[in-house]
């Protein structure tokens, strides 16, 4: 009944944590082979995970997980520490987490709002908790309320310094509470190592609430004109250089210097305005109108920005184009400032326009542009970090922290850009 009743409720993953005892994994996965061989009615096919919940002498629950190549060692290591599947280990929450930690076996304090144990007062001693809610030892806490962790959050920042991530623990001892306390994985093929690496690349790939998957914004395509007499750096013929995109993840690809920066910072200059050198806007201004077509809320815009020739007049400096020397005085002390730059672009050279079929309505640039430019990272920045020696640590920091790697990675000096 349990087996049907994973199936029936579409759970793709079932991690198995018997208290202080592994024997009931094999069952389901059995269970769940008969069923799926016998009834090829049902689309998903449940992977059932190792796991154990130990009850360790402190009164903590302590859940390991873990890959079923690890079987032996983990059951090895039950035999030792635990009295009886009723009472549990004799170790303490501490060894456990230790033992476990130098196997690289994910475990966690489970059922966290269940305890006492931030209190003053409670039965494990200050010293005790600063050392288990150490970042070494707490990478994750497991919680049956979602609403107890943003307390419990503040709580373990403010004592301990603490910062893990949260879990739900579905804690089902009965079929009818299976839909309930599940979590949301984003990973490729289902394994052991996708489940392990969405848990520690944690802001990206796990979700408590049932994801939305509704096309959210996103670029869809950059058209950017060119300027003649071989000034323009990106040229796809002697006209023009289109590049369309993927609502995903877009990688641009390349030796060094054929243009992924320069793109980068073209669509960032199309969608913010933001430039934050002269140089750089000299440079993208060798080029002639940049249009990008943009998905806002299942609509597509047109953002049109009209670069400046300096050639075009005979200008001395590019910053005439920009309010400055308008009268071309000669020995005029320009100077270079980044808002002035954005405002005078947007308001002098932007224009956004709103797709209705065949036709292209101007509408309110300054609203529309607010929403699409996502301003809680810097494609700049990033640009900046792929181009310089911070690459190794990026990659180390973001993709590989706290990971086992099969062989060693060297990265330096990338010629890879992320859109």
């Amino acid at each position: 009944m349990l087996a049907e009743a994973i199936i029936k409720n579409g759970i793709e993953i079932v991690v198995v944590t018997d208290h202080n005892t592994t024997k009931g994994i094999k069952k389901l996965q059995m269970a769940v082979s008969i069923i799926m061989k016998n009834y090829p009615i049902y689309d998903i096919h449940p992977h059932i995970l190792h796991g154990v919940e130990i009850s360790a002498a402190d009164k903590l629950h302590i859940v390991c997980i873990y890959d079923y190549e690890q079987e032996s060692w983990v059951n090895q290591w039950l035999s030792e520490n635990i009295i009886s599947e009723k009472d549990g280990s004799y170790q303490h929450s501490l060894t456990i987490m230790k033992d476990f930690n130098n196997q690289k076996i994910v475990n966690y304090i489970a059922h966290f709002n269940s305890y006492d144990i931030l209190k003053k007062g409670s039965h494990l001693s200050g010293a005790y908790k600063r050392k288990i809610f150490s970042k070494e030892n707490t990478r994750f806490i497991g919680v049956k309320n979602i609403n107890s962790i943003e307390g419990s959050r503040k709580k373990l920042l403010a004592d301990f310094n603490c910062e893990p991530n949260f879990l739900l623990d579905n804690d089902s001892h009965e079929i009818d509470s299976l839909g309930k306390n599940n979590l949301w994985l984003k990973g490729g093929k289902i394994s052991f190592k996708m489940f392990q690496e969405a848990l520690f690349d944690y802001n990206v790939s796990v979700s408590l609430c049932k994801p939305s998957f509704k096309q959210k914004s996103y670029i869809k395509g950059l058209y950017i004109e060119n300027r003649g007499e071989n000034r323009s750096f990106l040229a796809g013929d002697k006209l023009k250089k289109v590049l369309t995109f993927s609502p995903s993840m877009n990688c641009l690809i390349g030796g060094r210097g054929t243009g992924k920066s320069t793109l980068i910072d073209m669509l960032q200059f199309v969608l913010s305005q933001d430039c934050d050198k002269q140089s750089k806007l000299e440079f993208l201004c060798n080029h002639a109108n940049a249009f990008v077509l943009y998905v806002l809320e299942e609509t597509e815009y047109i953002i049109e920005v009209s670069l400046p020739d300096v050639k075009q007049e005979n200008k001395d400096n590019i910053l005439q184009y920009y309010g400055q020397n308008r009268e071309n005085k000669f020995g005029y002390p320009y100077r270079f400032n980044s808002d002035t730059i954005k405002e005078w672009t947007r308001s002098q050279y932007t224009k956004v326009y709103k797709v209705e079929g065949n036709h292209f309505k101007l509408v309110d640039k300054t609203r529309i542009l607010e929403k699409m430019f996502d301003r809680r990272y810097s494609v700049n920045e990033l640009v900046k970090t792929a181009d310089g020696e911070k690459i190794t640590e990026f990659i180390s920091n973001l993709m590989i922290k706290n990971k086992k790697l099969e062989t060693r990675l060297w990265a330096k000096n990338s010629d890879t850009r992320i859109v």
